[in-house]
């Protein structure tokens, strides 16, 4: 299949823009969000045509890419990209650092993989990155994950002639004007001619949830002898993926009171000093994120 490979990236931090670029007729997604192809060894060791087979047939000038946050994450990514593609548009999707920790906490601990406290498991993830492999890097790594400015650096320099677009996960996700500007400009920026406002943006797939059942929710995350039964019954790797994905949305209820958010002062002093040197590399104005406050983590008293 003739195809541009990752000619366009979408490092975003939001299901729902891949939902609303793929009611775009002229914007070609794999059928799986997140193909992780770039970033996990295993996956890329099967080859750009297994990679290509992740994706239907484009039509005619489609813009090709994919939403996948792991890409700006892992420092392997950029380089492998370039093998095919060394002038991919790239667009990057902000969300304030520990607000971004604080979702992928939750969403940790909603996968039964986390059983810390949100402040116990910031002071606890440099030893866990440190001894916790493969693991640790997916569910442990919040605030790693939010040092955008040095992920950009390595990009920049892994691809230097990638065109780069900067957008606040706060602007995107607004209900309104702004949202709608926001969203326009990513379309433009790749390339998209078909309408923005084909896509029905009230599709909203990133709410705060919690599963309804552990036991569902360990049994998507967490190996055991029905998943084997199920990979011997189903050998399609596809289909289990789309009924676990499936089964996991039917697990989730939304959160209809705010957790609060409650974080040692040390980290939030990090948080900021990382703000300030993103806004300097992409001339954001985060002025609003450096306002924001957060509740002190309470403090334990030593044994």
């Amino acid at each position: 299949m003739a195809m541009r490979a990752a000619g366009s990236l979408l490092l975003a931090v939001l299901n729902s823009l891949h939902a609303w670029l793929q009611q775009q007729p002229d914007v070609c997604l794999p059928k799986i969000k997140e193909t992780h192809f770039f970033s996990n060894c295993d996956i890329f060791h099967r080859g750009i045509d297994w990679y290509r087979t992740r994706f239907p047939t484009p039509a005619p000038d489609a813009v090709i890419g994919e939403v996948c946050p792991d890409y700006i994450f892992s420092d392997r990514t950029p380089a492998r990209i370039r093998k095919w593609n060394a002038k991919p548009r790239v667009v990057y999707v902000f969300r304030h650092p520990l607000e971004r920790a604080f979702s992928h906490y939750r969403m940790s601990r909603r996968a039964g993989n986390e059983p810390l406290d949100f402040p116990s498991a910031l002071r606890q993830e440099p030893q866990r990155l440190s001894t916790g492999g493969r693991f640790a890097y997916a569910n442990y790594s919040y605030l790693a994950r939010g040092r955008y400015a040095e992920q950009i650096e390595l990009w920049q320099r892994e691809l230097p002639q990638a065109e780069s677009l900067f957008v606040k996960f706060d602007d995107l996700i607004d209900a309104g004007e702004t949202g709608r500007r926001t969203y326009e400009q990513i379309c433009d920026f790749l390339g998209v001619t078909s309408s923005p406002a084909i896509a029905d943006r009230s599709l909203r797939l990133n709410v705060a949830s919690a599963s309804r059942s552990s036991l569902i929710a360990d049994l998507i995350h967490k190996p055991s002898s029905v998943k084997k039964l199920v990979g011997r019954c189903i050998p399609s790797r596809d289909l289990r993926h789309r009924m676990m994905l499936a089964l996991e949305q039917w697990n989730l209820r939304p959160i209809r009171q705010q957790e609060e958010i409650r974080v040692p002062p040390q980290f939030v002093e990090e948080a900021r000093q990382q703000i300030r040197l993103l806004a300097l590399i992409t001339g954001l104005n985060l002025d609003d994120w450096l306002a924001r406050t957060f509740l002190p983590a309470p403090v334990r008293s030593a044994a």
